[in-house]
């Protein structure tokens, strides 16, 4: 028993070695191209219980998510919660005046919806072209869906991410963005943005 236990023991530290060098060749090859790829800013918390925020449908609404960068470096993308069941989900990077948003469109991609997994528990990348931006600038992405329709998970409840908000723009009401707090008590959307850090 003691032998089998000995063994046990020795593959357990191998395999942990194994892991350990592999991380570390990882890291290593972005150390040599002079890339890290992180995270950051981040609102990571989101509630799939208590329904979806729409993109598109019957209201034509339209997302959207003010954010401050945090450090220099190339935006090539975001991880978002969202599942759509036809149509084109468009995704913007926008300029944000007086923690507004602006109209000036910094990047966009389109994806189609059958090229999109629809589980609203889960972040999904979307691949966005290289953005150049440095610490401290203020972005907004928008998110809308005009030929469909999709479903996006909300935030939590309270103000969880302190660097921007979240708004929508729906019919019947007038064409403008209003806060997503209204009658929620939710400040943000979830979202992971993508920085190459250089």
């Amino acid at each position: 028993m003691k032998a089998i236990y000995t063994l046990f023991k020795t593959v357990c530290c191998l395999s942990m070695m194994m892991v350990f060098i592999l991380l570390a060749s990882a890291c290593e090859d972005l150390r040599t191209e002079g890339k890290v790829t992180i995270l950051e800013p981040v609102q990571h918390v989101l509630d799939a219980e208590t329904g979806t925020n729409a993109i598109g449908g019957g209201s034509e609404q339209i997302l959207a998510q003010t954010f401050t960068i945090e450090r220099n470096g190339n935006l090539t993308g975001i991880y978002l919660p969202i599942g759509c069941s036809d149509g084109n989900l468009e995704i913007e990077i926008r300029n944000v005046e007086a923690d507004e948003l602006g109209s000036t469109v910094h990047s966009s991609e389109v994806f189609s919806a059958d090229d999109i997994v629809r589980d609203v528990r889960v972040f999904q990348l979307f691949a966005l072209p290289f953005l150049s931006v440095s610490a401290g600038d203020q972005l907004a992405f928008v998110l809308q869906n005009e030929s469909g329709s999709c479903g996006m998970a909300r935030g939590p409840e309270g103000d969880s991410y302190r660097g921007g908000e979240g708004f929508y723009d729906a019919r019947p009401n007038a064409p403008g963005w209003r806060s997503i707090t209204i009658g929620t008590g939710i400040h943000d959307l979830p979202f992971l943005i993508v920085l190459e850090d250089v």
